[in-house]
């Protein structure tokens, strides 16, 4: 996602900022600005990556400080409707050269394509205090009113993803326990494989005459089943709100509902609300700040049945946050969060505090990878009875290591080697693989858990 702090130009070490660096680049970026004003008429953007754009590529790897591949590989993306790699190509060369208007120019055209008229907006007022060129100035006014036009028209965007997975622990169960008494007391451990499909849908609908504001509804269902007969489960999520656009910031306000099924059963609501403040700091850095409120109510009579206590409540978190980009392919994020839930009964209310780091990298032929960790302490405020009498309250420390990988379905196809074939039906898709290791450490052995999950699925993306 890329940061709106667009309207600051970043002065770079070493590097000239006056000018698009070469007549030859300047040449370029003109082509590339009189293409643009045909894909503002409406094309499409697609996610294919051909030989010729593998090439350009592997040229801006080779040399990543130098302007005119950059402003190369923008052209073969253009002509090809990749927008999607185009807008990474032009934050590249805005980093190289900040001032380069015609390259600001170029960034906006493929914003609006994208549906990104908040950062459109955000270039044209920037713009609007440079010294253009009399055509330039022509381009940015045609621009501006393709914005006002354009941003307030709907859209619609989303995944769908389906796969399998082999899970070792799935109920997570400790295995076995010594009590007290030196007696051991063993648990079912059952490893499963299942297969998932999962959907989310963004809707948006902008409001406030292309000030950047917009109503987001967002829903996210999943449903997972074994293939050995173990539970089943399946998750709906749905928040909605509206998205304000600060000029300094993006505050997300939302409402939020969600549901989980165990086994055909109901076991979970939640229904609350949330707001998100997100800052741009510069090109490179963001900080984020998340709160969540919501009532939970658990039928946990599914899993235990007997007298044993309640579960519903109100739980609470707060989440700051921050992204760093190292630069056009790599990124780290960083959180810390605190959690506290009141329940009715106190074995089921706790306080939490954690946080967690990840680095991700996405390359513009649509490669990605992701590697994350967390860890959490969780404090409840008393143990089961049921479960463990006369233990100290269950005080507890949970990790999770996670790790991901995806590649577009048509990059797979050309390594392949499968010419001649029509590759058509791969724009879109991509393979994704995933593992998480998650560890639950607590001072009472019955809570004590660990789990594996192995996956592979298929994904496609789509925008209307």
């Amino acid at each position: 996602m890329s940061m709106r702090g667009r309207d600051r130009p970043v002065a770079l070490r070493g590097k000239r900022q006056s000018k698009c660096k070469t007549a030859t680049s300047s040449r370029a970026l003109a082509l590339v600005l009189a293409l643009l004003g045909s894909l503002t008429l409406g094309l499409a953007p697609v996610s294919a990556t051909s030989a010729a754009q593998t090439t350009a590529y592997q040229a801006v790897l080779a040399n990543p400080d130098n302007l005119q591949t950059n402003v190369t590989l923008l052209e073969v993306q253009l002509a090809e409707g990749d927008l999607p790699g185009a807008s990474v190509t032009l934050q590249r060369i805005l980093l190289l050269a900040p001032l380069c208007d015609q390259a600001r120019l170029a960034r906006v055209a493929v914003a609006i394509q994208l549906g990104e008229h908040a950062g459109a907006a955000s270039d044209l007022e920037y713009l609007a205090t440079r010294p253009l060129s009399a055509e330039d100035r022509a381009e940015a006014d045609r621009l501006a009113t393709l914005v006002r036009e354009s941003s307030t028209d709907p859209r619609l965007s989303g995944v769908i993803r389906f796969g399998t997975l082999y899970e070792s622990n799935p109920e997570l169960s400790p295995g076995s326990v010594t009590l007290p008494n030196n007696n051991v007391v063993s648990f079912d451990k059952d490893s499963s494989f299942g297969a998932f499909g999962e959907l989310q849908l963004l809707g948006e609908v902008p409001f406030g005459n292309g000030a950047g504001h917009s109503w987001r509804t967002h829903l996210h269902a999943l449903g997972r089943a074994h293939f050995d007969g173990g539970r089943e489960h399946s998750f709906a999520r749905l928040a909605t709100g509206p998205r304000i656009d600060l000029g300094f910031a993006l505050l997300d306000l939302q409402a939020t509902g969600s549901l989980q099924l165990s086994g055909g059963d109901l076991y979970a609501t939640r229904f609350g609300g949330r707001a998100a403040l997100t800052v741009d700091v510069s090109d490179r850095l963001a900080l984020g700040f998340r709160a969540d409120v919501a009532h939970e109510a658990l039928d946990i009579d599914l899993y235990r049945p007997g007298n044993i206590g309640d579960a519903d409540g109100l739980e609470m978190s707060l989440r700051p946050s921050a992204t760093f980009r190292i630069n056009n392919v790599w990124s780290l994020d960083g959180h810390v969060l605190y959690v506290t839930k009141d329940a009715d009964s106190a074995w089921y209310s706790y306080d939490g505090w954690g946080g967690g780091a990840a680095i991700s990298y996405r390359s513009v032929s649509g490669y990605s990878a992701r590697l994350s960790v967390g860890a959490q302490d969780v404090e409840y405020d008393a143990v089961d009875p049921n479960l463990a009498a006369g233990s100290p309250a269950r005080d507890e420390t949970r990790y999770q290591v996670r790790a991901s990988v995806a590649a577009p379905l048509e990059g797979i196809v050309s390594v392949l080697s499968m010419s001649g074939q029509d590759t058509g039906w791969t724009q879109g898709w991509s393979l994704e693989s995933f593992a998480t290791y998650s560890v639950v450490d607590s001072n009472v052995g019955s809570y004590d858990s660990s789990n594996v999950t192995i996956g592979v699925s298929v994904a496609r993306r789509f925008a209307m």
